[in-house]
């Protein structure tokens, strides 16, 4: 059975590409491959209260991760963990979150991916 988090996300991130790419205890990771990089975008658990952080990266040495206060400048964005009580607000705070990863995140993925691919490839000898 699926947990809530990855039905929600499979849900959202599908349309663009990205599949699950596993869990790791209070992480759920979904990615997709573009133009030879692979992009991430993560769920994450706090260990000590209920609440759910987004984190956006892609694979590529000195590339940076984004969290969900990192990607936009709005007020209502400007935690990087959203607190929930109820299962109802779960699945708001997972929903809110993943706005802010449609709306702004997919957008620095592929720019990171650009970055990426410019990065001149120098083989280690």
């Amino acid at each position: 059975m699926k947990s809530v988090v990855v039905e929600i996300m499979e849900k959202r991130l599908s349309p663009y590409g990205f599949q699950y790419a596993g869990d790791d205890y209070l992480l759920w990771i979904f990615s997709r491959e573009t133009e030879g990089v692979t992009q991430y975008i993560a769920m994450q658990k706090n260990r000590w209260e209920d609440a759910y952080a987004l984190n956006i990266y892609a694979h590529g040495e000195g590339l940076p991760a984004f969290n969900s206060k990192d990607l936009s400048n709005e007020p209502e964005y400007k935690f990087q963990f959203f607190r929930f009580n109820s299962e109802k607000e779960r699945i708001a705070v997972l929903n809110k979150l993943l706005d802010i990863a449609e709306k702004y995140g997919i957008d620095k993925l592929n720019e990171l991916t650009q970055k990426e691919k410019s990065i001149p490839y120098e083989p280690i000898i």
